[in-house]
């Protein structure tokens, strides 16, 4: 008598293809965390990240020993302009930038970046330095298999670049300057005169609106 056998596999606990190998790390199991659940990971700041309309989190470990272990997350978000603004939203003002996705830095044992609809961290609670290569590594893998060909969000090419301050542009989803009707603001410093000045446009939907 023949058998059938179905077998069922989650797709959201195997690795992704976006999450690449690297020697002499395992891989583990996708965690994925969505607009309800996300603070369970990351509690006190999960309201930030709903307000640039996240929409899930996919985090992966990699881990070469019981206490050697690097995490890897993917913050998927609605648009380029929504992730743009998380990232910016947490990036220091004296970060390490490097070239990397279509902005990114890096800190002790961190490497942050944002590239399309995505906000990247890959990060270690350990300094080795095959720890650090391997961050690294990974960081620039993700990048690639995420947009081969990244391109800043059309809504930043509203802020002139001439004497525009490097790292200093935002985007504010909501409440800029803490009134409700400046919405889908872009902003960034310039310096003028030998004054540093801030710049900002709002997006409209129509002339009537602005």
């Amino acid at each position: 008598m023949a058998m059938l056998l179905f077998v069922f596999i989650s797709l959201s606990t195997l690795a992704s293809p976006v999450f690449p190998d690297i020697e002499g790390w395992q891989k583990g199991e996708i965690k994925t965390y969505n607009t309800e659940t996300l603070w369970e990971y990351i509690n006190g700041a999960a309201d930030y990240y709903l307000t640039y309309s996240f929409e899930k989190l996919e985090l992966l470990e990699y881990a070469k020993s019981d206490d050697q272990y690097i995490k890897a997350e993917i913050y998927h978000h609605t648009n380029p302009i929504n992730a743009f603004g998380i990232y910016a939203f947490e990036r220091p003002a004296d970060g390490e930038f490097i070239t990397l996705g279509i902005e990114a830095y890096m800190a002790p044992s961190i490497t942050v970046f944002y590239v399309d609809k995505y906000y990247v961290k890959v990060l270690s609670h350990h300094s080795a330095s095959e720890t650090l290569e391997a961050i690294n590594s990974i960081a620039r893998l993700i990048a690639t298999n995420l947009s081969e060909n990244p391109e800043i969000p059309d809504e930043l090419s509203l802020l002139p670049l001439k004497n525009q301050l490097a790292h200093s542009s935002k985007y504010i989803p909501a409440n800029f300057l803490g009134y409700s009707f400046f919405t889908d603001v872009v902003t960034a410093k310039y310096t003028l005169a030998g004054n540093t000045i801030d710049f900002f446009c709002i997006s409209c939907e129509s002339d009537e609106a602005a």
